[in-house]
């Protein structure tokens, strides 16, 4: 009896075992497939993105894409300055807009958006012109030149009402494009560019975002030095824990406490006051 159940067990053991097997063979097969399935999706994405990038890049109706591309990205900055502060977004949804605006402001900075006032269209003048530019010309058939004489009129009031319409249009836009100015040159003002906050004894530096190097030391008992170096913009400096010195030029010293801002490209900001070099 005891052979038969030591026996039933070991076929117990060994079916479990099988299943065992069987179970994590199969799942390893859909985890693979996942992830390939996954890379092919990327790669589908990728080919197919960047194959309609390259066409218009090569396409010369599209010369005139960069300024639309900047119009878009210039015209939606109000709006997402409006997100960043919308308490009903999840905080990663949050902080994704705040990355994405200061990445914003900081390239209008360095690219200064120029909005220029819009001209009044005028459409019934101009069709009017090519209309008896038209009927001037000597080769033009005795039928047609009387059919152009015949619609000029009747064409007068739907192009002013289409003038009307196509002003009002540029001119909101005109005033979209002030919005967002106002926008930015308040976000300008706080210095809302990307960048990292740091902490050491003593210190608070705020250090722009992008490839660079920074290492900074401190104590309890006296204000930390640093050094940075970053390419774009350039910037590169040191503290020795007496003198501030960037791009070659002493900013004075500093003081315990002090908040010091590289952010802003081409400035530098000792609580929240600009400094300049002091051989200025």
């Amino acid at each position: 009896m005891k052979k038969k159940v030591v026996k039933k067990a070991g076929f117990i053991v060994l079916f479990t075992g099988i299943l065992a097997v069987a179970f994590f063979v199969t799942r390893t097969h859909y985890f693979k497939k996942g992830l390939n399935d996954g890379r092919g999706g990327q790669a589908l994405e990728q080919v197919g993105l960047h194959h309609i990038y390259k066409m218009l890049l090569d396409d010369e109706r599209y010369v005139d894409l960069n300024e639309h591309v900047e119009l878009n990205m210039w015209l939606a900055i109000p709006t997402l300055y409006e997100f960043t502060k919308n308490k009903n977004a999840s905080e990663d949804m949050r902080e994704a807009a705040v990355r994405t605006l200061s990445t914003a402001v900081k390239y209008f900075y360095i690219n200064p958006r120029i909005i220029k006032v819009p001209e009044s269209l005028n459409l019934n003048e101009s069709t009017q012109k090519i209309i008896a530019e038209k009927i001037k010309q000597e080769d033009i058939e005795d039928d047609l030149k009387n059919t152009l004489k015949n619609v000029a009129p009747l064409l007068e009031a739907p192009m002013d009402e289409l003038s009307g319409f196509l002003n009002h249009i540029v001119l909101q836009m005109y005033f979209d494009e002030l919005k967002a100015q106002s926008v930015f040159n308040n976000l300008v003002e706080q210095r809302y560019f990307p960048g990292k906050e740091r902490k050491m004894s003593g210190l608070t530096v705020m250090t722009p975002s992008g490839g660079g190097s920074w290492s900074g030391s401190g104590s309890k008992s006296e204000i930390g030095g640093f050094k940075f170096d970053y390419k774009k913009p350039k910037l590169k400096g040191y503290f020795d824990g007496d003198e501030l010195v960037v791009n070659g030029e002493s900013y004075g010293k500093l003081n315990k406490n002090d908040v010091i801002d590289f952010r802003m490209p081409g400035h530098v900001f000792v609580n929240d006051q600009e400094r300049k070099p002091q051989n200025q």
